[in-house]
């Protein structure tokens, strides 16, 4: 496996050293975003079973946003993360949650940068999922709509681990994780216009940006996709 490319990061940034994925897991809770998204799932997998009447309908919806969220994490990566600042009529415009990816990109040790910003996450937690929940129950009953709530934070809580688990030391132990690893790792240090899912990979090999490494050429831009280093808060 070719490791030398993820080696170098700065001596003053090197990734946290994880003993134990315990150890992992008591560091990953003290970050506000899965602990957000983790009460968002608690409580949407609650209310699903308290409303009761589960139906095939549940199932569609499940799998169908386990199929769909490669493809969403590609697109949210590529048109949302990767946004460049423009200027559209005179104005100078940008993304926050793109601003926040670009300082990830210069400095992928910083676990504060890895999880969604706070800003961005309490944007969807109360003010997208509501109305989502609100106007499915006005055509479909409320119980499908809690189902797709409650999967859709399952897989966030479960891309928000992954994420953070690849930029910390720890090293893969699994065939499965090992791909995950090396392909974001990829990104972040071989060239970032390729292997841009995190928790899955299929829509990088259906969209085409899951080359062989080794036909990649290392981008000068993958620590600094703009120049741009000033850190901004959540």
């Amino acid at each position: 496996m070719a490791t030398n490319v993820f080696e170098d990061a700065p001596s003053q940034a090197k990734p946290i050293r994880i003993e134990s994925l315990q150890d992992a897991l008591r560091l990953f809770m003290r970050f506000p975003s899965p602990r957000l998204i983790l009460a968002t799932m608690v409580i949407a997998w609650g209310a699903r079973v308290a409303v009761g009447s589960i139906s095939w309908w549940d199932l569609a919806i499940a799998l169908g946003i386990i199929a769909f969220w490669p493809i969403q994490e590609w697109l949210i990566h590529v048109f949302i993360l990767h946004f460049r600042p423009r200027t559209i009529l005179g104005r100078s415009v940008d993304l926050h949650v793109a601003e926040k990816h670009r300082l990830h990109h210069t400095a992928p040790w910083v676990l504060s940068d890895v999880f969604v910003p706070i800003r961005t996450l309490l944007r969807v937690l109360f003010l997208g999922l509501p109305a989502f929940v609100l106007v499915w129950s006005i055509f479909l009953p409320l119980s499908i709509g809690l189902t797709g709530v409650a999967v859709f934070a399952t897989f966030g809580l479960v891309y928000e681990w992954i994420h953070y688990l690849v930029h910390t030391g720890w090293k893969p132990r699994s065939k499965w994780y090992r791909k995950l690893w090396q392909h974001h790792r990829w990104h972040h240090f071989k060239n970032e216009n390729y292997w841009y899912g995190v928790s899955r990979l299929e829509g990088d090999m259906l969209l085409g940006t899951a080359p062989d490494s080794s036909e990649v050429e290392t981008s000068p831009t993958a620590r600094n996709l703009d120049g741009r280093g000033d850190r901004v808060e959540a």
